[in-house]
């Protein structure tokens, strides 16, 4: 990675991590949630922990 890409990703990386904590300032947790998943992988495809092949998909009814 060049120096100014590594500058990019760096800038970007503050700027996920700024929004997310102004997002949970201000309770705003949809907002925290995009900034969490595009900060965490969210471009990979998992949406929510369903997703995720480790947290087993609820089976029957919840009582």
């Amino acid at each position: 990675m060049t120096n100014d890409g590594q500058k990019q990703l760096e800038a970007a990386h503050g700027v996920v991590r700024t929004t997310l904590a102004l997002a949970l300032a201000q309770r705003d947790h949809a907002a925290a949630l995009e900034a969490a998943k595009r900060a965490f992988g969210g471009a990979s495809g998992r949406t929510s922990p369903a997703a995720d092949p480790r947290h087993p998909k609820p089976r029957g009814k919840r009582l």
